[in-house]
């Protein structure tokens, strides 16, 4: 396709799918010369993605771009998100551009586009206490906003901060929770996106497997505080994108369905080996830049 003025609603469709498929394969390359072809005619999803791209190699300035074009043009609420998001750093990435009162604004304009967007309303909550708020009333609202209205690791983030809120009998703001071993971010995320619940077959056998296998070994205690220390942010990067429930029904086919036979078979090591390339990859793709 080259005349971009002359798309039709098919050529748009096609579009935007093979920008996902390849994004979702890690085809960088591929899915932004496809993006690229929805340039002209503005579309959100082409935009969305280009920013995306850009954000994932490190390209920051260019995403910035990228996004706020789609804001401006289509009151695109995930890409004032993304803004935001970036703005906020909360990794403190010094390639990142770092500018808090620029992230409340495209953060609280997101949820003015779409009052449900529930990872904007987490990262705006993230935001505010970074920056020392102390209006428990505005935290608690967007704590319910996430809450009610995300999956995985961003619900259970909202949910425990909000625990916190109610709880303290201090007027502050309360610390950032920290992960105690109970949760498996990505298989959670994973079993969420096929609606299964928290106690189903798979979670289960997963923490068992965990807990009463991996923890025994010489080295799975540094393994599964790693794993802690990564997979809340994998999880949190995903369900920023467009299409995270298919990324989520990859992760399970390509990984965690063959981990779940290992575990049914006894090869526990083989199912480290399987569980540990799976985190590796997901890192390489979804936090490292290029």
């Amino acid at each position: 396709m080259s005349n971009t003025q002359e798309l039709s609603t098919d050529d748009i469709k096609t579009i935007e799918d093979r920008v996902v498929y390849h994004f979702n394969r890690m085809e960088y390359d591929e899915a932004r010369n496809w993006a690229l072809e929805g340039v002209q005619i503005n579309n959100d999803v082409c935009l969305y993605f280009l920013g995306v791209i850009a954000e994932k190699v490190g390209r920051f300035d260019e995403a910035v771009e990228w996004f706020t074009r789609n804001v401006n043009v289509n009151n695109d609420s995930d890409s004032a998100a993304e803004l935001g998001a970036i703005f906020f750093n909360m990794d403190d990435n010094p390639n990142m551009p770092t500018d808090r009162g620029k992230a409340e604004y495209y953060l609280d304009y997101a949820l003015r586009l779409n009052n449900k967007n529930g990872m904007a309303a987490l990262s705006l909550a993230l935001c505010k206490l970074a920056n020392d708020s102390t209006d428990l009333n505005e935290l608690r609202r967007l704590l319910n906003i996430a809450y009610n209205n995300s999956e995985g690791e961003t619900k259970r983030t909202a949910k425990k901060f909000l625990d916190d809120l109610n709880s303290s009998e201090q007027k502050q703001a309360p610390p950032p929770p920290q992960n105690n071993g109970g949760g498996c971010f990505i298989t959670t995320a994973v079993c969420g996106a096929f609606g299964k619940p928290d106690d189903c077959y798979e979670l289960t056998a997963f923490r068992n497997f965990r807990d009463g296998w991996l923890i025994e070994q010489s080295d799975g205690r540094a393994l599964i505080d790693e794993y802690y220390a990564i997979a809340p942010k994998i999880v949190a990067r995903i369900d920023r994108l467009k299409g995270a429930a298919e990324i989520y029904k990859a992760v399970w086919k390509n990984y965690l369905s063959r981990c779940l036979k290992f575990i049914e078979a006894g090869d526990y090591e083989r199912c480290r080996k399987q569980y540990v390339a799976m985190v590796n990859e997901l890192r390489d793709q979804f936090l490292k830049e290029g």
